[in-house]
């Protein structure tokens, strides 16, 4: 945007400034209702556990931590997922989440 800016001629350029300034509250509401339109299911409540796997079907001993998050989504229907994850999968969705938190935080400032 800054970009386009610049293009202007200077006393446009600082009207177009006043004018985002001014009314920065209302823009910035109309971005995150906007993003929100992208989908209308969102996180309502989840669970979740770790089950210790001792031993599987094809290996006598597994010896391996397994964490089962269920996620309960509002949207035009409730649902429930469950999804299994590895001790590392777990660690990047909670790396991915913190940094999806940061953003949205940004955007509130």
């Amino acid at each position: 945007m800054t970009d386009l800016l610049e293009q202007l001629h200077s006393e446009s350029r600082k009207q177009v400034e006043d004018v985002i300034f001014a009314r920065k509250d209302e823009l910035r509401a109309a971005f995150m209702a906007k993003s929100c339109e992208i989908s209308q299911t969102h996180l309502k409540d989840f669970d979740w556990r770790v089950q210790y796997v001792l031993a599987s079907d094809k290996l006598a001993n597994v010896r391996v931590p397994i964490a089962t998050i269920d996620l309960s989504l509002k949207g035009a229907e409730e649902s429930i997922k469950s999804v299994e994850m590895s001790r590392e999968q777990l660690k990047n969705m909670i790396s991915s989440l913190e940094c999806a938190n940061k953003a949205i935080m940004q955007l509130k400032t």
